[in-house]
């Protein structure tokens, strides 16, 4: 990713970590951001979405931090303070999804995707995440428990995953036996 001509920017310091875009009433929808960094990242300025037709949504306050290793969540009353009456405000569908985060320099100006997911209709009131937390390259999966703020847990046991450890694999034919 990047800017044409320009070297490209391959900084990985902020990740969306965990959704739950099927709360449970009164709960809303929630968005969790991890720094894999070993430095606190500022996003004062930085941009969230929920689509790529228009990057500019929710934008962090000025002061808006998260430490090294840090969690910070936000939830619809951060990125849907309107209740749908604002143009910027919005809500993760149930049915499946996109999530944008945008960096900026210290001008406001856009610098970099710092991530980006894409993510499958989910269950009432069970959140997706990453596996690890802040893992590269990996789809959000369902957790057994939402862990909004914290380490995400173990996955949600599919079909044949006899042993719960979130794969189908040699170790499931132990279980089951």
């Amino acid at each position: 990713g990047g800017t044409p001509g320009a070297a490209p920017v391959d900084t990985l310091d902020v990740v969306i970590n965990e959704i739950l875009a099927h709360p449970v009433a009164p709960a809303g929808d929630a968005l969790e951001l991890f720094n894999v960094s070993a430095e606190p990242v500022d996003l004062s300025g930085w941009w969230l979405s929920d689509t790529s037709s228009d990057f500019f949504k929710y934008q962090f306050p000025p002061g808006t931090t998260i430490d090294a290793g840090g969690y910070l969540v936000l939830d619809e009353e951060d990125f849907n303070a309107g209740g749908g009456a604002n143009p910027a405000d919005f809500a993760f569908s149930s049915a499946g999804d996109e999530a944008w985060l945008l960096a900026t320099n210290a001008g406001g100006l856009p610098t970099r995707f710092a991530d980006v997911v894409q993510f499958p209709a989910s269950s009432p009131g069970v959140s997706l995440g990453r596996l690890p937390d802040g893992a590269p390259g990996v789809e959000l999966l369902p957790l057994a428990t939402n862990s909004l703020g914290l380490a995400n847990g173990q996955p949600v046991a599919g079909p044949g995953d006899f042993d719960g450890d979130g794969d189908v694999d040699r170790d499931d034919l132990k279980a089951w036996e």
